[in-house]
């Protein structure tokens, strides 16, 4: 793209392997890139006044002091034209203070990839020349600009007839998704009545986390959202979808590859994941409890069945159905930081 030929770009990304597709297209394109990893942990306002937060309110400062001085040593010499960070950038304000003031020419991008209503990060909109976000509410709500994620994995068989597995999830329990172990519980167990083969696995720490860890738990059940997450788990924990060791990144990939449907259970209102995208961009059915994905201009009824959080039901020939094929050109890694970097 020759409008990134020579442009000096800075990068801060919490991660390093998610975003890995947006710098190599940056500097395929000419860009000089720098990519800092953000190791800054959010601080009070964020996490709130609760145990957990004031337990590692100390360590916190003493972590982001640490980082943020090295972030100032690597930038202070350095001149950027555009600086783009991802989800949160709370604790690098003084870092953003710095950029502008050595490089008062500097652009500043920002793309929120929480919702507001897991993580309040609106208040760092005014810091930003642009904003976008994953979440079509938030973007109405803030006038901010709606940018779905990009597609994440490499478009492969489209036309894939045989898969291993029916249906397939594979994450991790959280306080913030109180319907996920029941819906994923009630897709596995009717998977298994339709004489269907899922892969439905979710982690929890729970089982395995050192003494240290469970006693912060235990002093956070004054939380209902924890209190529920572990009523749940005692409740599934012989289901056959809970499991108390990660998956390997790459057994995931494999595994999702050799399904024909995606399950994505999250908060009751969020954007569409990136598993979302990049699954339907690769010729897969979804399941999704996200409603709003009707809005999207990809949703296809034929390749998305919106799944109800407090009444799941599943009919299994909608895996039968011939998928639509959807036109997703606009979530491609060129067309989508065309867009972030608003050169169309």
């Amino acid at each position: 793209m020759a409008d990134l030929e020579g442009k000096k770009i800075l990068i801060l990304t919490g991660d390093l392997f998610l975003h890995k597709k947006v710098f190599d297209y940056l500097k395929d394109s000419g860009a000089l890139v720098d990519v800092l990893e953000n190791k800054l942990r959010h601080n009070l306002r964020t996490s709130g006044l609760d145990i957990r937060g004031l337990l590692f309110f100390i360590p916190t400062i003493l972590n982001n002091n640490k980082y943020l001085k090295q972030y100032l040593r690597f930038v202070y010499h350095k001149s950027y034209d555009l600086f783009i960070t991802f989800n949160n950038c709370e604790s690098a304000l003084p870092l953003i203070g710095v950029l502008k003031k050595n490089n008062p020419k500097i652009k500043t991008i920002i793309y929120f990839e929480d919702s507001f209503c897991t993580w309040d990060y609106s208040y760092q909109i005014k810091y930003f020349d642009r904003c976008f976000t994953f979440d079509k509410k938030d973007a109405d709500k803030y006038s901010i600009k709606y940018l779905p994620w990009f597609i994440i994995d490499d478009i492969k068989d489209r036309n894939k007839k045989t898969y291993k597995y029916d249906i397939c999830f594979i994450g991790s329990t959280n306080q913030y998704y109180p319907y996920r172990l029941p819906v994923l519980n009630y897709l596995y167990n009717k998977a298994l009545k339709n004489g269907a083969n899922p892969f439905i696995k979710c982690f929890s720490s729970i089982f395995r986390t050192p003494v240290k860890s469970k006693l912060i738990l235990l002093l956070s059940c004054y939380k209902k959202s924890i209190r529920i997450l572990f009523h749940q788990i005692h409740k599934y924990k012989k289901s056959g979808i809970l499991i108390n060791k990660k998956i390997p990144f790459s057994m995931i990939k494999e595994i999702e590859a050799d399904s024909k449907c995606i399950v994505d259970i999250n908060m009751e209102r969020q954007g569409i994941s990136p598993r979302i995208i990049s699954a339907l961009a690769n010729g897969k059915k979804v399941i999704i409890n996200n409603k709003y994905i009707k809005e999207e201009p990809f949703y296809s009824p034929c390749n998305i069945w919106v799944i109800d959080n407090k009444n799941p039901y599943f009919d299994f020939g909608f895996l039968e159905k011939k998928c639509d094929v959807l036109d997703m050109d606009a979530y491609k890694i060129g067309n989508w930081v065309t867009s972030l970097l608003n050169m169309k």
